[in-house]
């Protein structure tokens, strides 16, 4: 009996808790708020949710770099990108300096990862004015 009183508060905290990881990606990359636009990233890096981090991306980055290099193969650029087996990202931390800018020129973003290994990664990317397509910024990784 008492079991079933400590399992129903849990499965309710983590019902809440996973709602709330799906409203932070579900909106953040529409965000006019780079802070609410990288935790949105962070959320959706550490899901493992291949459809949802793509939503981060400039759409002539994607093409250039997944559709046309990758020939498509979206799992291969997301873990070349991170620098490590995407679905074992562990955790994921953003940050954007300085937070305001000309709209004109890019920022820069460092992008820490930790890997369930342990293994971290710092990656750097261009945070980027997109103002189209219902958003406000967009993510660009490195060329090549």
């Amino acid at each position: 009996m008492i079991r079933k009183f400590l399992l129903i508060p849990l499965l309710v905290i983590s019902a809440c808790s996973a709602r709330s990881t799906a409203s932070t990606v579900l909106n953040a990359w529409t965000s006019g708020d780079i802070h609410v636009f990288l935790a949105g990233f962070e959320a959706a890096a550490m899901s493992h949710d291949d459809a949802a981090i793509m939503h981060f991306f400039d759409n002539s980055y994607i093409q250039e770099q997944m559709v046309v290099n990758l020939e498509g193969r979206r799992e291969q650029f997301l873990n070349e990108l991170f620098g490590g087996n995407f679905k074992e990202i562990l955790t994921v931390r953003a940050t954007v300096l300085p937070d305001r800018a000309d709209p004109s020129q890019p920022l820069a973003a460092t992008i820490l990862v930790t890997f369930k290994s342990g293994i971290q990664q710092t990656m750097h990317m261009d945070l980027v004015w997109a103002q189209r397509g219902g958003r406000t910024f967009a993510l660009r990784g490195p060329m090549g």
